[in-house]
């Protein structure tokens, strides 16, 4: 660089002589607001502006900086006067990408303004954005950072991530991110198409094959972290989600059938239970019984029992058509093939239940 940026310097200075414009010496002191100031002279140079820093020489718009031992400033960055400059191979002051080789091997990319001074915080590239740290420059690559108020990840190649992005950690394990159009992390809820998706509130990674509670909720993700709706069953215990990811925890309408989730989201089944002030009872499927229901004991006998149309079981007198039926006010047992007193009087039921009107006639033991 040095015999470049010197050829350089004696042409110039030789033209100064024969009475041409002579290069813009600059003094390394003085430079203020990251902006490098000119001056034209007709003098030599060299000695009217060097100092004990240096002096920048202009040739033909272009910088380099001579320092006072009379070397160049090449193939680096230098801070002059506080502030950073890079220079190239050849010494000529960078403006722009530069990509900074260590001693060890490793390299740090930096950028640098149109004075020359170097670029700190956000840059937007075309349609790319990269950070340089706000205290040494450097880029940041392949590495996650908090700026400011959000949490941003950088490509490989210094871009910031927006959208989906896949972390592989050193055990072989894998965590999705998702990062808005500004570059922040999201946390929390994430509509991405028709899709609803869970990032952890705190640390930003996505929700998977797993049930959380959130908000007073509870809300199940596939393993691809996609929101579960539907039918979910564990073992001998069915639960529904609902279209909007809830678990579902009372009584639910579905198909034209009525189903009930107690309070743990668990379906009743094959059984009547109680619900509020009044008994249900719920097929193996968990649909709501309404009408007539039989249950056959081990021994081959069979109880009737009667649901309205609500599904609340019955008790007492019921009407049907033109008969009418008894189910006991405990258990809402049908009574038949029987006599039973009711409220002081004295009923008679057929085995079907029905009650005997008109003339009975009885057989001798």
């Amino acid at each position: 660089m040095k015999n470049k940026c010197l050829k350089w310097i004696a042409l110039s200075l030789a033209i100064g002589i024969f009475g041409v414009a002579v290069p813009e010496v600059l003094h390394a002191e003085g430079i203020e607001d990251n902006t490098i100031a000119t001056q034209e002279t007709n003098e030599t140079t060299k000695d009217l502006y060097s100092n004990q820093y240096g002096s920048w020489i202009k040739i033909n718009g272009r910088y380099c900086f001579q320092m006072d031992d009379g070397t160049y400033a090449q193939n680096g960055i230098y801070t002059i006067n506080g502030i950073d400059y890079a220079f190239d191979q050849d010494g000529w002051m960078v403006t722009g990408w530069y990509l900074q080789t260590w001693d060890d091997g490793t390299t740090d990319w930096y950028y640098f303004n149109s004075d020359g001074s170097m670029y700190y915080g956000w840059l937007q590239s075309g349609e790319s954005r990269y950070y340089f740290n706000e205290e040494y420059g450097y880029m940041y690559a392949d590495v996650f950072k908090y700026i400011g108020d959000g949490a941003y990840q950088f490509r490989a190649d210094g871009t910031m991530v927006t959208g989906w992005y896949l972390e592989t950690w050193n055990d072989g394990t894998t965590d999705w991110y998702y990062h808005d159009a500004d570059g922040k992390m999201h946390y929390g809820w994430l509509q991405d198409g028709n899709t609803w998706y869970y990032m952890h509130p705190d640390e930003g990674w996505m929700i998977t094959n797993t049930e959380l509670f959130i908000d007073d909720n509870y809300y199940r993700f596939n393993m691809d972290g996609t929101m579960f709706t539907g039918w979910y069953q564990d073992g001998d215990e069915k639960c529904y989600y609902s279209g909007n990811g809830l678990l579902v925890e009372q009584w639910l309408e579905l198909d034209g059938s009525w189903y009930f989730f107690d309070g743990n989201g668990h379906m009743y089944f094959g059984a009547t239970y109680r619900i509020g002030d009044d008994m249900y009872h719920f097929d193996k499927d968990g649909k709501m019984v309404t009408g007539w229901y039989s249950h056959v004991w081990t021994d081959d006998d069979t109880d009737w029992y009667y649901f309205d149309s609500d599904g609340k079981q019955h008790f007492g007198w019921l009407q049907l058509d033109s008969s009418w039926y008894y189910f006991d006010l405990e258990e809402g047992l049908m009574a038949s093939d029987c006599e039973f007193e009711i409220d002081g009087n004295q009923y008679k039921f057929n085995e079907d239940g029905t009650m005997v009107t008109g003339w009975i006639r009885e057989r001798d033991e």
